[in-house]
């Protein structure tokens, strides 16, 4: 799945509906692909970690691909990290933040 934009308190609930609605469905997992995500802040963190409850509870899992610098900020604030175990490309950058 292609997210794009702010994953934020306006759009962090309709991802977490459509995560749960995933793992209702019977799918085992679910790519989420962030590079276009611009911001993430608390919300959206949370909409992920429910998410990933959901298809833990059935034996899956959510992969989270190149997070924007807002949601590798938080997940290593929180020590989260290994709860979305994110996949970032050694390419890639975050225009708002570049990598130093």
């Amino acid at each position: 799945m292609h997210i794009e934009g702010e994953l934020d308190l306006l759009t962090a609930p309709s991802l977490l509906s459509e995560l749960t609605g995933l793992a209702r469905a019977g799918y085992c997992h679910v790519d989420l692909y962030l590079r276009d995500v611009t911001f993430c802040d608390g919300t959206g963190l949370t909409a992920l970690l429910k998410g990933q409850r959901e298809f833990a509870r059935r034996g899956g899992r959510v992969l989270v691909h190149d997070p924007c610098w807002s949601l590798r900020t938080l997940l290593d604030i929180f020590e989260l990290t290994l709860a979305l175990e994110p996949r970032v490309r050694q390419d890639s950058t975050d225009a708002a933040h570049p990598q130093d």
